[in-house]
């Protein structure tokens, strides 16, 4: 496909590096298995999953859905994960949509209330915005005002991104910290900790890597870094 280079936790790193951290990566099914996910060898997470969600390979009923944003495993380790003082950043263009909304899988109760209890995000809208646009809102994230653009249309540098998730926060101290431009609907929200929860999350209803320029990349994963080691 064009544009879909899949170095992305290279760039996912260099943006990491370009605020002053180290980086290591792995795949999903060695972070799980390999329990990388508990330990305290990595000040933070940073999950890529682009545009992944349950997809249907081989003949139906024979062969399983693959592919799912956040399986059995990996919700179990990241639970255990954020309940130890976790710092967790995931992005996503289908994030939320295929917990809540994928017509291959019904929905199941126990993924949402992982998404709001843990993460702390919840659904609102699939193929929430059409012009690549998003803007900073004011929250714990940044003061800051900006807008920036993801890749929305095909192109030689990225993959496009058709259908973003538009998510809410799920928790009285969770915050909606990006908006898409067109319409105002969240588009990414953070999560502090609380009295209760003493983790902190970022989540984006886009992929991080969709945004174009290097500069951009840079300052916002700053910004995400430096609310979450707070």
């Amino acid at each position: 496909i064009a544009g879909n280079t899949f170095d992305y936790p290279a760039l996912h790193g260099q943006a990491i590096m370009s605020a002053g951290y180290s980086f290591v990566s792995a795949s999903k099914s060695a972070a799980v298995e390999g329990e990388l996910l508990n330990t305290d060898d990595y000040s933070a997470v940073d999950l890529i999953l682009g545009k992944e969600k349950q997809t249907k390979l081989g003949r139906p009923g024979v062969t399983p859905l693959r592919f799912k944003t956040f399986d059995t495993d990996l919700q179990k380790s990241i639970t255990t994960y954020c309940k130890n003082g976790g710092r967790i950043f995931a992005s996503g263009s289908y994030i939320a949509s295929d917990l809540w909304f994928n017509p291959l899988a019904p929905a199941k109760d126990s993924d949402k209330v992982f998404a709001q209890d843990i993460l702390k995000y919840k659904w609102r809208d699939n193929r929430a915005a059409i012009d690549g646009k998003i803007k900073f809102s004011a929250s714990p994230l940044t003061t800051k005002e900006g807008e920036f653009t993801y890749y929305n249309t095909p192109n030689e540098e990225s993959y496009v991104v058709e259908s973003p998730d538009a998510i809410e926060p799920a928790d009285s101290c969770a915050y909606t910290a990006l908006r898409y431009s067109e319409n105002n609907l969240s588009a990414g929200i953070v999560f502090g900790g609380s009295e209760q929860d003493h983790w902190r999350t970022v989540v984006f209803g886009f992929p991080f890597e969709s945004l174009k320029g290097d500069t951009v990349r840079n300052a916002l994963m700053k910004e995400i870094l430096d609310f979450l080691l707070k």
